[in-house]
């Protein structure tokens, strides 16, 4: 059960300038995304929670460098197969976001 009551998104960039990146990865631990690869995070988001996520990393985010918000269901996120090691995905998608970890 999705505590946070908000859509499940992960969050994929392509950022070169390291700068910028350590920002980006502070803004989205912030708002209580998990990092489940190097450039990729996952997390659940109430609709404020997203705008206020999205309108802090538009003063980050440069026309040089990417970054996707990808919106997802429950249901299509316990569908997603993981090679290898995986991450907790009942933890990412059921913890409030801005849970301390």
């Amino acid at each position: 059960m999705n505590k946070n009551k908000g859509t499940i998104y992960y969050a994929a960039y392509d950022i070169t300038e390291n700068k910028i990146r350590e920002k980006v990865i502070i803004v989205l631990e912030k708002y209580g995304m998990d990092r489940i690869q190097k450039s990729l995070f996952c997390g659940s988001l109430n609709s404020q929670r997203l705008k206020d996520l999205t309108e802090e990393l538009k003063r980050i985010i440069n026309n040089k460098n990417s970054l996707y918000l990808i919106p997802t269901t429950k249901k299509l996120a316990d569908a997603v197969i993981m090679l290898g090691r995986g991450f907790d995905k009942e933890y990412t998608y059921d913890r409030k976001a801005g849970d301390v970890i």
